[in-house]
């Protein structure tokens, strides 16, 4: 289980610059579906990473975009918590 946890957080997730980055994106993604995700990719330059977020905007209408998005929130959090480095690392 612990396996599968660090691989998910190693996929696209964005390495923020300090845990309040990861708060705050966090609550975005929950309240704007997305959108925190979409701010992490211009931050840290990955298109892919925006791309995620501009998907999990289109599909928050269906919940599934919403469940995603409060995911990788979690995800950049989870991440920015445990002070992986600068952004983008």
């Amino acid at each position: 289980n612990q396996l599968r946890v660090k691989f998910c957080r190693s996929q696209s997730v964005p390495t923020l610059e300090n845990k309040s980055w990861g708060i705050g994106l966090f609550v975005l993604n929950i309240f704007l579906p997305g959108i925190g995700t979409l701010v992490a990719g211009i931050k840290a330059e990955k298109n892919t990473t925006m791309v995620i977020g501009l998907f999990q905007f289109l599909t928050a209408w269906i919940i599934l975009g919403w469940i995603w998005s409060i995911w990788w929130g979690w995800l950049l959090f989870s991440k920015a918590s445990e002070g992986y480095g600068s952004l983008g690392n």
